[in-house]
């Protein structure tokens, strides 16, 4: 049987958001603790086989026990919206390895290659009127996700694309650059800012705004942050091809 620390962030609602530290961006949500426990030991189950897929030797999901490492308390709701604080656990205190950045960073290449696959017959030019772009084709979604304007795909991919350099720059001792354009480039420097951390960075925990990250923290983020929208934009997706 295989055991997982779950750290949960609970909502002033009850809702939580449950972080797998052995499995850095494997992530549950529920509105209740009990519920986002158990929604754990699914999202644990496929995280397994999504690494088993790509060709990671994970192990298999014949039993899954979870233990809850860390409670904190979130000012919001979730799921939750652009702009929210995240969750500080005492094991992002903890200096990456260099082949935990490795890992990270592979895995995150996965997600990636999952992300782009999706929009692989999703034409330049939305078929219906010949004219605009597919991307920022819109449905009716849930209110609750049109709180600053619709969820297009496009504004899902910029907003991908930014935290992830949101995320990076919180490494440096000045955290307020602004995020650059295009997903690749931002990977790329991405990438090499992370393995480039001295071992001083590594062990530094910085508060820009009163918000604490580390360098196992951006980590984690790095790699949930991108799952958390990859159901999102599928769900744009197919209703955009059924349209």
């Amino acid at each position: 049987m295989g055991r997982y620390r779950v750290n949960l962030e609970v909502g002033r609602d009850g809702s939580c958001m449950a972080h797998v530290v052995e499995l850095p961006g494997c992530i549950a949500m529920g509105a209740t603790r009990e519920e986002t426990v158990a929604a754990a030991r699914e999202a644990i189950a496929r995280h397994l086989a999504w690494l088993r897929q790509h060709g990671e030797p994970a192990p298999a999901d014949d039993g899954i026990d979870v233990e809850v490492a860390e409670t904190v308390s979130a000012a919001g709701s979730f799921p939750g919206t652009p702009g929210d604080q995240v969750g500080f656990f005492a094991s992002d205190r903890e200096p990456p390895t260099d082949e935990e950045i490795e890992r990270a960073l592979r895995w995150a290449e996965y997600s990636r290659r999952d992300l782009l696959a999706l929009f692989q017959d999703v034409p330049r030019q939305a078929p219906s009127t010949g004219s605009g772009q597919a991307l920022d084709w819109s449905p009716d979604l849930p209110a609750g996700r049109q709180a600053a304007g619709p969820w297009t795909m496009r504004r899902i991919l910029e907003h991908i694309a930014s935290a992830e350099a949101f995320y990076v720059t919180r490494l440096d001792a000045e955290a307020d650059r602004g995020p650059s354009s295009l997903l690749s480039v931002l990977r790329d420097a991405a990438s090499r800012r992370l393995r480039s951390l001295s071992s001083e960075e590594r062990a530094t925990v910085r508060t820009p705004r009163g918000e604490p990250w580390s360098a196992r923290k951006v980590l984690r983020r790095f790699l949930e942050h991108e799952h958390e929208h990859l159901g999102q934009l599928r769900e744009l997706v197919e209703r955009y091809r059924g349209s």
